[in-house]
Formats: C-alpha cells, structure tokens, sequence
C-alpha cells in the first residue's frame, strides 16, 4: 500500500511517499479501502515536532478517513466487507489502506461521497465535545470561534446556530470575513484589523463561550472577555508552531499566558476552563457512541454540512498541508486515494 510518512521533523520535505505492507485486522477492527483523508493541524504540529501525543520516529499522520471496508478482524458485526464507511484512525489516516475499530467507524450516509464523509469525523466531533458536552451551549449564548473559517470553526457554527447561539468568528482576511457572514455569523472579526478581544468589547461587551486553537495570548485575552460563567474550550496551541519546529521560546511564549488560568484566577472570575484532544478519547468508548449517534442524526439533518476548501491527491500531501500552514483555506482540506 501507499503511505505518506513522516521522515524527522520539520517542514514539508519531511512527508515522504513510500511503499509499506498492508496491514492487518485484529479482533474488533476493520481494513478500510482508504479513498479519502482529513487533513488537520494536528498533523502539521506532529510533522514540527509539536505533538507530544504523536509516535517517536518516522510515522504516519492522519486521524479521519473514509473508504470501503475490504476485511474485518474476529468479533467485527457492525461492519462487513463493502460496507461504506467514515471514521477516525489513530494516526495512519494518510495511506491508501488503514487498520481502525467498529467502534472509530460509523456508515457513511446515502448520497455523501468520500471527500465529504472525509470531511467530517474528527472536526464536527470536536465541535460537538467543545460546545455540547464541555461548555453546554445554550440558546441565546454568545459563542466567539476562533480559526472560523477552518474545518472545526466551521463545524462549530453549524452546532452554535444549530443551538441558537449567536456567533462571533474570528479570522485573518476579508475574504474569510464576507464567508463567515455568508455561514451566518453575526460578528467576523478579521483579527488583522482589530484586535479580537477589542472587538468583542465594543459590540458584544463580553461573550458566554470561547472556542480556542491558538493558546498563548490568545487564551489569555479571551479569558478577559468571558461574561460571568463563561466557558473556554481550548482545543489547540496553533500559536505555538514555528517553521524551525520546536522552538523552546515560542513554547515558552505560548504556554506562560495559560498559567492566568489557575483554579484561583479562575474562582474569583466565575468562569471555567475545558481541555480537548480527541485523540485522548479513543478509549472512552460511551462518549464515541453518544457522539457518533450525534453525527449520524446531524448528518441526516442537514445540520452537519462540511465545506469543502481542496482536494489534493496523496503524493501531494505537502501541498494540502501548505494551505493549512498558510492559513489559506476556507473550510476543509481533503486527500484523495487512487486504489
């Protein structure tokens, strides 16, 4: 089978296309005919270095695919050979075969292609851990996205105004800003004009809800604008990430600022901090369940809707990376497998 790997640590060049033997289904897991592949700033943190939960050495990222199911493992009900599925994958998710469990996988819904499934799996339950479960969005709850215009800032709009949450989003051009207003959102706030935190001030006086990928100053500004029983939801430290890859000052940087978060500060303000990294849920075997019947429903809906930035084969996986890396996408970034 066909991989993309990453070799060392670093920029671009490190993602190699190489050759490995396919693998295996154990007991309860699932061999997925891979067709297409998320493409997340998870996986540019592990290619710098910068993800502490990624394997040591060379390794493959990659942590939501769609495909046919080819073979299962002993145990395996759910699925069958042919069957069309979505799903996560613990890593290897840029390969044209991956190994995962019936329970990362969920059929994919009549009508949807493979890009699109592959669209959905680890952004839209991020999304729906921070808002539904974490911070508990309400109707009426003022709800300030960050990275808006990404594959978890977009999910995360569809689930707020699904909610009846009014939306803040904050972005970095006026192209993203006239398709934030176009999704819905009340307030675009392009971040390289005017201060977010500054903003928030002026027209919303402070906001309920916060969803954070940046960490570092960005944490710290938002927790001075949350209202009283505000949650914030970081689910990232994106400022973190240099092109030098670990860099002992940035992390420095980015980290200090969420030492203001302390039990103590946190007390006297009335608000409350939520971590997330849904790799870290693999395990939690209730929560998937609750949340993939979640997907299947919103998906049926129409809430779920994921907007599609480009499509990349996988020998140019760099290329799709690069967009993330640039901050130029709008929406979701998606390899395609051949095979």
């Amino acid at each position: 089978m066909q991989v993309v790997e990453i070799v060392g640590r670093g920029g671009p060049a490190c993602l190699q296309l190489r050759e490995k033997p396919d693998p295996t289904p154990g007991p309860g897991g699932g061999h997925v005919a891979d067709k297409a592949a998320g493409v997340n700033f998870a996986d540019i943190m592990g290619r710098r270095g910068l993800y502490r939960d990624a394997p040591k050495g060379d390794f493959v990222p990659g942590y939501e695919v769609s495909g046919i199911v080819d073979a299962v493992g002993p145990g395996v009900t759910a699925f069958a050979p042919g069957d069309r599925v979505m799903g996560m994958t613990k890593f290897h998710g840029y390969a044209s075969r991956v190994v995962t469990t019936e329970n990362h996988l969920m059929a994919i819904p009549e009508g949807w292609d493979f890009v699109r499934a592959a669209a959905v799996p680890v952004v839209y339950l991020t999304a729906y851990t921070a808002l539904i479960r974490q911070a508990r969005v309400q109707r009426g709850d003022r709800v300030l996205i960050h990275a808006a215009a990404g594959g978890v800032g977009v999910a995360a709009i569809q689930i707020a105004r699904h909610a009846g949450a009014r939306i803040a989003g904050s972005c970095g051009s006026q192209a993203k800003v006239d398709f934030l207003r176009e999704l819905g959102v009340e307030w675009p706030i392009n971040y390289n004009t005017e201060p977010f935190d500054d903003f928030v001030r002026r027209e919303l006086g402070a906001v309920d809800i916060i969803l954070d990928a940046q960490g570092g100053d960005t944490t710290a500004r938002g927790l001075k604008i949350l209202e009283v029983a505000g949650r914030l939801v970081l689910y990232g430290i994106a400022s973190s990430a240099t092109e030098r890859g670990r860099n002992p000052l940035t992390l420095l940087k980015t980290i200090f600022p969420l030492l203001k978060a302390n039990p103590i500060t946190l007390m006297a303000k009335n608000t409350g901090v939520f971590g997330l990294n849904m790799l870290n849920t693999w395990d939690d075997k209730p929560g998937l369940k609750m949340g993939f019947a979640w997907l299947q429903a919103a998906m049926a809906s129409g809430v779920v809707d994921p907007v599609i930035d480009a499509t990349f084969p996988l020998a140019k996986a760099a290329e799709a990376q690069g967009r993330l890396e640039n901050r130029s996408n709008i929406g979701k970034v998606v390899l395609t497998v051949d095979g």
